[in-house]
């Protein structure tokens, strides 16, 4: 996260903040606004559970591959 492009007024009026994996955790967006940071993971089960959602879940992980994974699942 380049600092010149954060928009810290948004950041302030947020109700949660949604980082990019790739934020490290030791920038400085955690420590000022760490009390609003919420994984993507855990953002989208407060949707599936808000929603009573019911579904099946499957977790890909890992550097390489997750989008090839995720469309061979699509396809089966």
């Amino acid at each position: 996260m380049d600092d010149e492009d954060r928009d810290d007024k948004k950041l302030t009026d947020a109700q949660i903040i949604v980082p990019t994996p790739g934020v490290s955790q030791l920038h400085d967006v955690y420590t000022i606004f760490g009390d609003k940071i919420i994984s993507e993971l855990d953002y989208l089960w407060s949707i599936i559970k808000e929603n009573k959602i019911d579904v099946y879940t499957i977790g890909i992980t890992g550097t390489d591959g997750k989008s090839t994974v995720t469309w061979i699942i699509a396809q089966a």
